[in-house]
């Protein structure tokens, strides 16, 4: 099977569900809508998997040519033509190189396919009988096209895997951050990948080795090569300097090959179509490839180390919310191709954010969001972004009132931080949809009711959650006068003058408001 040929690929059309291969993405008859995986995560994957192929064979391109195929999509033959050089890199079960697997493993663990599976239980929850809401054995074989998935998804989202097993270029479970458009052109799954490949001008010094050829695949495959291991005395050392700036969209952390000497027929447990060939077994081996250095790939955020090094954003409890959208969507930090792209577009779009919530080696939760990325004129950037802090820094401060006074009546509910930003959420954007408009028309304008509407929001909003968790305790007197108590200071603080500080309000204009 060849990735770059065989049909493979889930996806919704506008007649229905359907498999294609890389090439039809472009389809104008019966065009293609969606990727339509059996899970989110390779949703995700398969999308990240387009885009790197995409960016990959069209290293050079110019940014009328990019104008030109996002109006004219090119037909599914010129596609396949432009993919043909790579066919080599994306053999799946042949006697040679094998996409994302090791070049010459011969002998390692074995493990089921089901650890291929970033939230399947692991040894230690399956030794400790833990596996309460994701069984053990639920996933025992997997077809060759779900099998090719789960390896891609495991690769690029690879957390840490015991001594030896490396992570991803972006560490275990990374965020990724995605354009997407609210035109109708939009709705066609070829123009929301072709808004995240972007033209050579704006890569700007990508991490990796620039001087590389594309033409030596194996700088960018790493699979066509035998793998640069990593032990801790005799390994080499792998830095962004040994390889193609493209080896981002194609990591090979985990040494890896899956054994197709021993297959089964029957149903595959992840997509449920009947197979004569079911992978059930891959080996594995630890001390793979180390992305060591500063990589910084370009469909994820990135902050800056202490030591000027770039640290991929990873999503944390409680989901990928507001709180996060000066680092997704404006500042420094957001990724290459949103920022590429909110410059060359100049319009208002959406950012589609997800990515596994991990603990070293648990999955604790995927997530996935949608929010708005507004252009901003270079003139009102700096008013902007000092408003937008003021706007999330009060919100952050008001949520740990919250959940003080929470805890102070021992009613503290797990879901009180993701509740309160859901609650919140719609307001923000549209006050921030206000301040750009007002900033836009006066790049001085005074925004002091704005901050006003926010903050009386954020207030009612703390206090509804409050009433809403702590309703349970009305029965007692006792238990009542300690709520009265804890509700009564809440509002002290959520009216008090740190909170206006926070939003630069002086304590008259808030008692206008």
């Amino acid at each position: 099977m060849n990735l770059l040929t065989e049909r493979w690929i889930p996806v919704m059309r506008q007649s229905g569900a359907d498999l294609i291969a890389p090439y039809e993405i472009s389809a104008l008859d019966n065009p293609v809508l969606s990727i339509n995986a059996s899970r989110a995560d390779f949703n995700g994957a398969i999308i990240q998997f387009l885009i790197g192929l995409l960016q990959t064979v069209l290293p050079d391109l110019k940014r009328k040519h990019w104008r030109q195929w996002q109006q004219v999509p090119p037909s599914s033959d010129e596609l396949k033509k432009i993919f043909m050089p790579l066919e080599i890199a994306f053999n799946f079960d042949s006697d040679g190189a094998r996409f994302m697997q090791d070049y010459n493993l011969l002998e390692g663990d074995k493990k089921s396919v089901s650890a291929l599976f970033i939230d399947q239980p692991g040894e230690q929850t399956l030794e400790l009988n833990t596996d309460h809401f994701v069984k053990r054995d639920s996933i025992k074989q997997i077809c060759f096209h779900c099998s090719a998935i789960a390896l891609f998804t495991l690769q690029i989202n690879a957390p840490s895997g015991g001594a030896g097993h490396r992570t991803s270029v972006r560490g275990g479970g990374p965020l990724t951050t995605l354009i997407v458009s609210d035109t109708e052109e939009s709705k066609l799954l070829w123009n929301m990948l072709w808004l995240n490949v972007i033209p050579a001008i704006d890569f700007k010094a990508l991490t990796g080795n620039e001087t590389l050829e594309i033409s030596e695949l194996k700088d960018v495959f790493p699979w066509l090569a035998p793998t640069r291991t990593s032990e801790k005395n005799s390994g080499a050392t792998y830095i962004n300097q040994n390889a193609h700036p493209f080896q981002m969209y194609w990591c090979m952390p985990r040494r890896i090959q899956l054994d197709f000497a021993n297959t089964t027929q029957g149903e595959c447990h992840v997509c449920g179509n009947a197979n004569r060939q079911l992978v059930q077994h891959y080996i594995t081996k630890n001390y793979g490839v180390n992305y060591l250095g500063s990589w910084q790939h370009l469909l994820s955020p990135h902050r800056k180390d202490k030591d000027a090094q770039y640290i991929p954003l990873h999503p944390q409890p409680g989901g990928i919310g507001y709180k996060y959208w000066q680092a997704i969507a404006l500042n420094d930090s957001r990724a290459k191709v949103v920022r590429a792209q909110q410059e060359n577009l100049k319009t208002t779009m959406k950012i589609w954010s997800f990515g596994y919530d991990m603990d070293n080696m648990k999955a604790r939760c995927w997530y996935e969001s949608t929010m708005p990325s507004y252009y901003i004129k270079p003139e009102i950037l700096k008013a902007f972004e000092s408003l937008t802090t003021q706007y999330i820094d009060s919100a952050i401060q008001i949520l740990k009132y919250l959940y003080f006074s929470l805890k102070e009546t021992k009613a503290h509910i797990p879901t009180t931080e993701a509740n309160f930003w859901h609650q919140t959420e719609t307001i923000f954007y549209q006050i921030l949809n206000e301040t750009v408009q007002i900033l836009s028309q006066n790049a001085s304008a005074d925004v002091n009711n704005i901050k006003q509407t926010w903050l009386i929001h954020l207030q009612k909003k703390a206090l509804l959650i409050f009433d809403t968790y702590t309703e349970v305790m009305h029965a007692e007197l006792l238990q009542l006068q300690h709520l009265a108590q804890a509700r009564k200071g809440l509002r002290k603080n959520l009216y008090g003058p740190k909170i206006r500080k926070s939003l630069a309000l002086d304590e008259k204009e808030v008692k206008n408001a």
